[in-house]
């Protein structure tokens, strides 16, 4: 049995590795050296393959600049206590260089390997403390679709919503952007008795999405690095712990004062295509 970490470490390991012997090269047109994302095999999107891929580039980019003696500014979430400040202070992207620290020069490979291994560590975890869970939200929506019941999958955060609404998933569930902790306005949702709400969230629950779905007779199921306190034993929810730590990034770089690279959107993309898998 392919297990959801099987298939969701198959988009990392599409992405490189610290052993060069690991890697799937290919050579494109053009003849530059590329990297196949693995999507057909995993049974996600190429958008969510080539999103690990994108943040694998990402780690070996820093480090190559590093190397020429450069350091570029990089930010942090706006939902980390410090993420607006630093948006603030390096004039949103006007100042593109550290000039006042100097990072030691990182060797290509490390960082994109450190970002492969972190993220597989996490993406097992969810497996392992997450499984039960996921068989059960997947029951509850073969159930509602047997029962002529609305199946809805509302999502924040990286690569989202599309990664729902623009991909298999959003033909199955019905899509809309549902920002728990932030301060903007929540879309209509049709919710009656044997629906089932899914939301792909980011560091806090969805409370208010919760307190509807308990009102009209959902089942719901929600990610975030938090769970709501006044549902954690209700039995028509499910809290899915993704894993990642409240500041998202989730790579150290020494010599830099935050974390770097961002692991959400490549594991809550696939929850969701996990969830989209169990429901048909």
């Amino acid at each position: 049995m392919i297990t959801f970490s099987d298939r969701c470490f198959g988009i990392l390991a599409g992405s490189g590795s610290t052993d060069s012997t690991n890697r799937n090269p290919e050579t494109s047109a053009a003849g530059a050296t590329c990297v196949r994302s693995h999507a057909a095999e995993t049974g996600v999107s190429p958008t969510l393959a080539e999103a690990a891929c994108g943040w694998v580039f990402t780690g070996e980019l820093v480090a190559a600049l590093t190397r020429l003696g450069r350091m570029p500014v990089i930010y942090e979430t706006i939902g980390a206590y410090g993420g607006n400040a630093r948006i603030e202070q390096y004039k949103n992207g006007e100042i593109a260089w550290h000039e006042d620290l100097q990072v030691p020069k990182i060797e290509p490979g490390v960082l994109g390997g450190r970002y492969i291994d972190t993220v597989c560590l996490m993406l097992k975890r969810v497996e392992k403390e997450g499984r039960k869970d996921f068989d059960r939200a997947g029951v509850w929506s073969r159930e509602a679709r047997a029962g002529g019941k609305r199946l809805t999958m509302l999502s924040m955060g990286h690569i989202f919503p599309d990664e729902i609404s623009s991909t298999e998933i959003g033909k199955l569930f019905s899509s809309a952007v549902w920002n728990a902790g932030f301060r903007h306005s929540r879309p209509e949702i049709a919710c009656d008795r044997g629906d089932v709400i899914v939301h792909i969230g980011y560091q806090h629950p969805p409370d208010d999405l919760l307190r509807l779905a308990k009102k009209c007779g959902a089942r719901a199921v929600y990610v975030s690095v938090r769970p709501d306190r006044d549902f954690t034993r209700d039995k028509d929810v499910i809290w899915i712990d993704p894993m990642w730590d409240w500041p998202d990034a989730c790579v150290q770089l020494e010599g830099y004062d935050i974390p770097i690279l961002a692991a959400s959107g490549v594991i809550n993309g696939s929850i969701a295509w996990e969830i989209y898998r169990l429901a048909r």
